[in-house]
């Protein structure tokens, strides 16, 4: 609690917090501790799940992976099959890792990335969206 607060009768904040999704560290819902992302047309915003502090610590581990394991020449995506100059993208390759294990898998365009990411990074999720897809094939 703030004591210049606590000085002026002021006991009881009504802060929104939110949990750290790496860390889980619950903090303060302010730009101090989360990034903003999603900017809406009402000038609102969102909050990224993972505080400042651990998007920095996995933004290191990131930069550590790419020079580990440097794009090889004419490279193209190995799920979509498509090559730089295919993907309509500012930054055409995304290091693929494990987010558990912080292993590197390999590089993918966005859209791959963000499919597999969208499934829970699992293979679970592929196969159950798999199964999925071949039972709407049948109807």
């Amino acid at each position: 609690m703030n004591l210049k607060l606590e000085q002026h009768g002021v006991r009881h904040i009504d802060m929104k917090t939110q949990t750290c999704k790496t860390c889980g560290d619950i903090k303060p819902l302010t730009r101090e501790y989360f990034r903003t992302e999603r900017f809406r047309e009402d000038g609102s915003f969102t909050f990224r799940k993972a505080c400042k502090k651990c998007e920095q610590f996995n933004n290191k581990i990131l930069d550590n992976l790419k020079l580990q394991n440097p794009l090889p020449p004419n490279y193209q995506c190995p799920i979509c099959l498509k090559k730089e100059e295919e993907i309509n993208h500012v930054k055409p390759w995304c290091c693929d890792h494990d987010h558990d294990t912080l292993q590197f898998r390999g590089w993918l365009c966005p859209a791959c990335n963000r499919g597999i990411g969208g499934l829970g990074d699992t293979l679970e999720g592929v196969r159950k969206a798999e199964k999925y897809l071949m039972e709407c094939e049948f109807k």
